[in-house]
């Protein structure tokens, strides 16, 4: 009787094995079909400091790539940088930051990120020679790393 209780605990114990490392993990691609690098328009930067909060923005990056979303937060931090929050409507569990920063002689640096949670990939602003912003994909991966607690 142990025996026959034995095999069938063995058994069960192998299909639940199976079964667990059976489930698809598949990471969203949601930015894997647009362009590694995207010029932006920096006016069109600019005038997202101007929107309010809780209203709905849309920023079209290029031809091929637009964000539109609510404006989940719009706060100055330290009288010279101010911080705004797009939560996308268009691509899942994305959010877009844009920190607008003034430095001496009132020169205006941007940086931004848009990031996707649980995504592989998400865009990071940076800027050309030129002084042009530009939005170049990146592995999150690499930036943010998955925290696990204990049960």
């Amino acid at each position: 009787m142990k025996t026959i209780y034995y095999a069938a605990l063995s058994l069960l114990l192998s299909f639940l094995t199976i079964a667990a490392q059976s489930q698809d993990k598949t990471e969203s691609k949601s930015f894997g079909e647009f362009p590694s690098i995207i010029q932006c328009d920096n006016d069109q930067l600019l005038n997202c400091f101007n929107a309010e909060e809780g209203k709905t923005v849309t920023l079209s990056f290029s031809d091929q790539f637009s964000l539109k979303g609510n404006v989940v937060s719009n706060v100055w931090k330290y009288k010279t940088m101010q911080v705004v929050i797009i939560r996308s409507s268009n691509f899942d569990n994305t959010l877009f930051k844009i920190v607008k920063q003034s430095v001496e002689n009132n020169t205006i640096l941007l940086s931004g990120r848009i990031l996707q949670q649980g995504g592989p990939e998400g865009y990071r602003m940076t800027t050309d020679s030129k002084g042009n912003y530009l939005l170049e994909k990146y592995d999150t991966r690499q930036l943010v790393q998955d925290c696990y607690t204990a049960q």
